[in-house]
C-alpha cells in the first residue's frame, strides 16, 4: 500500500512516500513562507526518487495542524487536488501526532510545542510506544491530552502534574531555552514533523478504514484567524464562545 504523506503546518515542508512500513523517499525543506513554491516540486521529486507513479497511490495523507494558517491551506489544497484527480481518499493526520511519531524509536511521554504567538502554544500529550521492525512503521501513540491552545507556562505546570514522575520529551518549535528538570528537550533537528511519520500514521488509519473524502479534509486551527477577529471587531459581532 503506497501512501504519500506531507505536512506544511510549520517551517518544515516535508514530503514522503511510504509503502508497507518502508520509507521509499523523503524530502524536507525547513524555511517559512516558501511552501507554496516548494510543495508540488517536492511531491514530484519524491515520486521520481522512488521510481513510482502517482497512480499507484492508495491514499494521500496531510498534516491538518494545528499550525500556520497559510501553511495549512497550502497543504490541504494540494492534498485535495491530488486525491480528486486520482480518485483516492485522504487521511487527516495531526501535526502534533506526527511530531511525536517522528521521534527516534523508544517509549515515553512526548509533548509537542508549536508556537501560537502571544505566549501560547499548540500542544498535546502522547504516550509513545516503540515501533515495529520496519524503518517507517508508525509507533504506538496514545493521546493522553488532546490538541489544545494554552499558555506555555500554565502547560508546563500541568505537565508536571500529569507526568506521574516520568520524564517528558519536548519537541516542536516552541521548546523554551530553559526547561524544568523533568523535561527532556529533543535535539533541534528532530523537533519538526516528518513526512514519513505523516504517511506511517496514515497507513495505520487506512488499514482501519479511517479515511475521508477529499472534500471532507479540514484543518485544525484551534484559534480564529486575525482576519476573522478584526472583522468581528469592525462589524460589532460577538466573539464565538
Amino acid at each position: 500500500m503506497l501512501i504519500l504523506g506531507f505536512d506544511t503546518a510549520t517551517a518544515a515542508c516535508t514530503v514522503a512516500l511510504v509503502e508497507d512500513g518502508r520509507l521509499l523517499a523523503e524530502l524536507t525543506v525547513v524555511s517559512p513562507r516558501v511552501h507554496s513554491a516548494r510543495l508540488l516540486p517536492l511531491i514530484a521529486q519524491v515520486f521520481q526518487e522512488a521510481g513510482r507513479d502517482r497512480r499507484e497511490l492508495a491514499a494521500v495523507a496531510a498534516g491538518v495542524g494545528p499550525g500556520s494558517f497559510t501553511g495549512l491551506r497550502i497543504g490541504l489544497s494540494a492534498a485535495k487536488a491530488l486525491a480528486f484527480a486520482l480518485g483516492i481518499p485522504c487521511v487527516p493526520v495531526s501535526t502534533l501526532a506526527a511530531i511525536a511519531a517522528g521521534l527516534p524509536s523508544g517509549s515515553g511521554l512526548v509533548a509537542p510545542l508549536l508556537d501560537a504567538k502571544r505566549g501560547e502554544v499548540y500542544t498535546a500529550l502522547y504516550q509513545v510506544e516503540p515501533a515495529g521492525d520496519e524503518p517507517a512503521a508508525a509507533p504506538g501513540l496514545t493521546e493522553m491530552v488532546p490538541p489544545r491552545l494554552v499558555p506555555l507556562g500554565a502547560w508546563l505546570e500541568e505537565l508536571d502534574r500529569l507526568r506521574n514522575g516520568a520524564s517528558v520529551f519536548l519537541a516542536g518549535d516552541a521548546v523554551p531555552a530553559e526547561v524544568p528538570e523533568w523535561a527532556v528537550p529533543v535535539p533541534h533537528g528532530l523537533r519538526l514533523p516528518r513526512g514519513w511519520a505523516v504517511a506511517a500514521l496514515a497507513a495505520r488509519a487506512v488499514a482501519a478504514g479511517q479515511t475521508v473524502a477529499p472534500e471532507a479534509l479540514a484543518p485544525v486551527y484551534l484559534r480564529r484567524s486575525e482576519a476573522e477577529v478584526l472583522w468581528d471587531r469592525r462589524h460589532g459581532a460577538q466573539p464565538a464562545m
